[in-house]
């Protein structure tokens, strides 16, 4: 108790620290999946899910321009 420490983490089996400031997302690397899902689909039901999947839909099925956005904006470029 002597250090300094801070413990701002929970201990897991008494050795595993999980901090609580570090954010993880595994919702990038599906961005533009269209055509690449797991079983096959047709385009029209590909759109049909993204529809009503609603925001979330449109960027997964690349029915707007959210991954060329994000490849050509100084906002997404920049550190």
């Amino acid at each position: 108790e002597g250090s300094n420490e801070s413990r701002c983490y929970y201990l897991l089996d008494g050795y595993i620290r999980v901090h609580l400031n570090v954010f993880c997302s595994t919702a990038s690397p599906h961005l533009g999946c269209a055509g690449h899902t797991f079983i096959p689909i047709p385009r029209t039901a590909e759109i049909g899910v993204a529809k009503a999947i609603g925001q979330t839909g449109s960027d997964l099925f690349r029915l707007n321009d959210l991954v060329h956005t994000m490849a050509i904006s100084p906002r997404f470029l920049k550190p």
